[in-house]
């Protein structure tokens, strides 16, 4: 399989150009928001199974979910620190694809990473 920049690699995509901080790749974090479907809510008495099987399948695409909080009100939120991209599209569809939720990802950004962001600014 190629990468974006041409690299070959197996299964699971390794990006070049993942964020370095002094000489070490770091994650990049994404708040995902997701909603329960008809078929998720009509079984969210297994919501908290489902949950540690999404967290395995997270690990399965290099994701980790740091902290999962069931809200009260559209929707469940759920932060997960993640290499890249890359990894949490898949996770993401594939969790969808499961029928349970429907989800929203944003990139998050650290007050570290902001200060270097607006630092660039004109």
């Amino acid at each position: 399989m190629l990468c974006p920049g041409g690299r070959e690699t197996s299964a699971r995509v390794q990006p070049e150009y993942r964020r370095k901080t002094a000489g070490r790749i770091t994650a990049v974090t994404y708040v995902v928001l997701a909603d329960f479907t008809n078929q998720g809510i009509r079984n969210a008495k297994d919501s908290p199974k489902r949950t540690e099987a999404s967290k395995q399948m997270a690990n399965t695409f290099g994701v980790t979910v740091k902290e999962l909080f069931w809200t009260q009100g559209h929707y469940d939120i759920v932060t997960v620190e993640t290499p890249d991209e890359f990894s949490v599209m898949p996770l993401s569809l594939s969790l969808g694809a499961l029928g349970n939720i429907r989800s929203e990802s944003m990139r998050a950004f650290s007050t570290t990473d902001i200060r270097g962001i607006v630092g660039k600014m004109l």
